[in-house]
C-alpha cells in the first residue's frame, strides 16, 4: 500500500509540474510584452490608452456595444451605413467589437485598457488550449517557448486595441484543430470537424482572408473518394468562401473607392491592365526592404516556409530517396495552402506594406509554426529553428518598432482628454431610441477619430468624411466636428469657410454650400457644430 500511495503522489506531482509549465509557457508573450513596457516606458498594461484612429474606432465600437448594444450611432465612412440597417459598426463589422465587449464584461465596465486585457486573456487561454490538446514533449516545449519568446507580432500586438490579438488567437486555436484533424487517432471525431468549421467561419466573417483555409479544412475533414467527390468539395469550398465574403460585406459599412482591385475590374471601375499593374507593384513591394521595418522579415519568413514546403513535396514526388508517407504530405500541403494563398490574395486583392500585410499574415504564420512544432514531422523543427534565429537576428528592429509605436499609447496627454470631455459635456449627447444619425458625429478632418474622443458619451457613433464630393447632401449626422483651418477629408478639400448669419452659420467648400450649422463649442481638435439640416431637431 505505501508503494501505491507513493506512485499516486508521484503521478499527481508530475501533473502539477506539467500544469505549471503549461501556464508559464502560455504566459510568455504577456510576460515579454509587460517587461518591454516596463523597460521602455515604466508602464503596465493598465496604463494603455487607445491613440491611433483604427484603435479608437475599435475601442469606441466596443464601448458603444457594451452600453447600448445595437442602439448606438453609426460608425461609418462618408455617412454610408451597412446594408443591414440595424448594424451600426463600421467597415469591419460588429463581430470583433461584440466579442471584446462581451469578454470584458466578465470583469467590469469597458475601460481604456479593456481591449488589452481581452488580448491577454484570449492569447494566453488559447495557448493553454493548444498545449492541452497537443500534449507537447520536452523538445516541443523547448521549441514552443523559444518561438513565443521572439514571435514579435504576438508581442507587439498584445498591448494594443486592434484586431490582431483576436486573429493571433484564431491562428493558435486553428493550429490545435488541424493538429487533431491530422492526428490519425482523432481525425474521425465529428466534433473536431465541426468545431474547426465553426471557428473558421467566424474568423472568415471577421477577416475574409481566413477563408482560404476552407480548402484544407473541407478536404482533410471529408477526404474525397473519387473525381466527383473532389468536384463537390471544391464547389463547397468556393461556396463557403463566397458566403463568408458576403456576410463580411453585409455586416460592415461600405468602404469608399473600393480597395480590392479585382472587384474594381468586375464592376468596371478599373481595367484589367490596371489590375495587372497593381499586382505587379505589390510584388515589387513584397521584396522592398525599406517599406516598413517589421514587414520585410516576416515576408521573407513566409516565403522561406512556402519554398521549403514546396521543395519537400516536389522531392517526394520525383525522388525515391524521399520516403514521406501520404499522411506526412498533408501538413506540407496545409502550410502551402495556408500561406501561399493568403499571400496571393493580398498581392492581387489588397496591399503590401504600411504594416497591412504584417497584420494580416501574422495569424496564418503563427498557425503554421505551431503546427510544425506540434506534429514535429521531418524537417518541421528545422524550419521553426530557422524562423526563431531570424526573429532573434531582427530583434533590434522589432524592439525599436515596439518602442516607437507604443510610446504614445502608454504616454497620452490626459489633460487634453479631460479638457475635451469637459468642453463637450452636455453638448454631445446620446439620445436613447433616436434615429441612429441623431447619435452620430461626422468627423471632417484627418485623422478623424482622435484619441480625445475616448471621453465622448457611450452610444455616439463616428462617421469619417473621407471623400466629401461623394457624400449626398444634406449631411445626416446630428453633430459635426470641423477644424475650419484644415482641409477636409482624404481628398483634402481646400478653401473651407464658415459664414456666420445671426445665431446660425453656413459651411462652404469654395462656392458650394455644404451645411447649415449652429456652433456648440470650440475644442483643441476642432469646433463641435450642431447640424441644422439633420432630421433630428
Amino acid at each position: 500500500m505505501p508503494f501505491v500511495r507513493e506512485e499516486t503522489e508521484r503521478k499527481f506531482a508530475s501533473k502539477i509540474v506539467k500544469v505549471l509549465i503549461a501556464l508559464l509557457v502560455a504566459a510568455i508573450p504577456a510576460i515579454i510584452a509587460q517587461t518591454l513596457l516596463h523597460i521602455f516606458f515604466k508602464k503596465s498594461f493598465f496604463d494603455f490608452f487607445p491613440f491611433h484612429d483604427d484603435e479608437m474606432v475599435y475601442w469606441l465600437s466596443s464601448l458603444t456595444y457594451s452600453h447600448v448594444g445595437f442602439q448606438g450611432g453609426y460608425f461609418s465612412i462618408d455617412e454610408v451605413k451597412p446594408p443591414l440597417s440595424f448594424i451600426h459598426y463600421g467597415a469591419h463589422g460588429p463581430l470583433m467589437p461584440m466579442t471584446y465587449a462581451i469578454i470584458a464584461s466578465l470583469w467590469g465596465e469597458w475601460k481604456p485598457y479593456s481591449g488589452v486585457l481581452v488580448n491577454l486573456f484570449l492569447c494566453t487561454s488559447s495557448l493553454l488550449i493548444f498545449i492541452g490538446v497537443t500534449k507537447p514533449g520536452r523538445v516541443q516545449i523547448l521549441f514552443l517557448s523559444l518561438l513565443l519568446i521572439c514571435f514579435w507580432p504576438l508581442i507587439v500586438m498584445i498591448p494594443v486595441n486592434m484586431q490582431e490579438g483576436l486573429h493571433l488567437t484564431i491562428g493558435i486555436l486553428l493550429a490545435a484543430c488541424f493538429f487533431l484533424i491530422l492526428s490519425p487517432a482523432r481525425s474521425g471525431q465529428k466534433h473536431v470537424k465541426w468545431v474547426t468549421l465553426i471557428l473558421l467561419s467566424y474568423a472568415a466573417c471577421v477577416r475574409p482572408s481566413w477563408s482560404v483555409l476552407y480548402f484544407p479544412a473541407v478536404f482533410l475533414c471529408w477526404p474525397p473518394q473519387g473525381k466527383l467527390s473532389v468536384l463537390i468539395r471544391t464547389f463547397t469550398v468556393f461556396a463557403f468562401i463566397m458566403l463568408a465574403f458576403t456576410v463580411f460585406k453585409v455586416l460592415g459599412a461600405p468602404y469608399p473607392h473600393q480597395l480590392i482591385y479585382f472587384i474594381k475590374v468586375l464592376t468596371g471601375q478599373a481595367s484589367v491592365n490596371e489590375f495587372i499593374q497593381y499586382a505587379a507593384d505589390n510584388i515589387k513591394r513584397y521584396f522592398a526592404t525599406g517599406l516598413d521595418p517589421v514587414g520585410f522579415p516576416q515576408r521573407m519568413e513566409i516565403l522561406f516556409i512556402i519554398v521549403v514546403s514546396s521543395l519537400i513535396l516536389l522531392f517526394n514526388c520525383f525522388s525515391r530517396r524521399m520516403c514521406l508517407t501520404a499522411a506526412e504530405n498533408k501538413p506540407w500541403l496545409l502550410h502551402i495552402t495556408n500561406l501561399a494563398l493568403v499571400v496571393l490574395c493580398t498581392i492581387s486583392l489588397y496591399c503590401i506594406g504600411d504594416y497591412r500585410d504584417f497584420r494580416v499574415w501574422s495569424g496564418p504564420l503563427l498557425l503554421s509554426l505551431l503546427l510544425m512544432i506540434a506534429l514535429s514531422g521531418r524537417f518541421a523543427l528545422g524550419i521553426v529553428a530557422a524562423v526563431i534565429l531570424a526573429n532573434l537576428f531582427f530583434a533590434p528592429q522589432y524592439l525599436e518598432f515596439f518602442r516607437g509605436v507604443r510610446s504614445i499609447s502608454y504616454n497620452p496627454d490626459r489633460t487634453q482628454i479631460d479638457e475635451f470631455k469637459k468642453a463637450i459635456e452636455g453638448k454631445l449627447v446620446y439620445n436613447k431610441g433616436a434615429n441612429p444619425w441623431c447619435n452620430t458625429l461626422l468627423a471632417m478632418n484627418s485623422p478623424f477619430v482622435f484619441y480625445h474622443m475616448a471621453s465622448i458619451t457611450p452610444g455616439i457613433g463616428v462617421s469619417d468624411l473621407y471623400y466629401n464630393k461623394d457624400v449626398k447632401l444634406p449631411y445626416q449626422s446630428k453633430y459635426i466636428l470641423l477644424d475650419r483651418n484644415q482641409p477636409i477629408g482624404l481628398e483634402r478639400t481646400e478653401n473651407v469657410r464658415v459664414l456666420k448669419i445671426g445665431d446660425q452659420s453656413q459651411l462652404y467648400a469654395g462656392t458650394e454650400k455644404l451645411a447649415n450649422l449652429r456652433q456648440l463649442v470650440d475644442t483643441r481638435i476642432g469646433t463641435l457644430w450642431l447640424n441644422l439640416d439633420a432630421n433630428c431637431l
